[in-house]
């Protein structure tokens, strides 16, 4: 297990620099060649020391997914959030998206969602995870078949 750990950190740099040069996406998750069949590259149990890399990788690439689809869904009574990426002082890279309350909106999943609530009086932003987001909204958010996920948020249609 001493000489793949290299490997992997080459393969996480080759996903990096793939992601820079804006190479198309393949999947949103890690997979790997079996025999004649494609599954999921166990990596979290392979590598745990890279953990913070991985899961920068693939924030980085599913954000890259969320924008394609969103260029190809567009429709006027709908707002599509695309998610954003923001690396902390610690070091961990997380995502984010801004929903604007009360407007019908697809939802990417990320891991915190910013809700802003405009009114006469300007915008309130609060933050909250997206565990905590969905249970607050209950039955009324519903998960689409769309892939990568997305919520539909009911509310009004946005005004453009």
């Amino acid at each position: 297990m001493g000489p793949a750990l290299p490997r992997s950190r080459g393969r996480c740099r080759l996903a990096e620099e793939l992601y820079d040069a804006g190479a198309p996406l393949v999947s949103a998750h890690p997979i790997v060649r079996t025999d004649a069949e494609w599954a999921p590259f166990p990596w979290r149990e392979q590598f745990p020391a890279l953990e913070m890399r991985f899961e920068r990788v693939l924030r980085l690439f599913s954000v890259r997914a969320y924008e394609a689809q969103t260029a190809a869904l567009q429709r006027p009574d709908v707002r599509y959030i695309d998610p954003k990426v923001r690396v902390l002082d610690s070091g961990v890279t997380t995502t984010f998206a801004a929903w604007p309350k009360g407007v019908a909106s697809l939802l990417p999943v990320v891991d915190n969602v910013i809700v802003a609530n405009s009114s006469g009086e300007g915008t309130q932003l609060s933050v909250t995870t997206m565990a905590q987001f969905l249970e607050a909204g209950g039955d009324a958010i519903v998960r689409t078949g769309l892939s990568p996920a997305r919520y539909f948020v009911p509310g009004e249609a946005p005004r453009n």
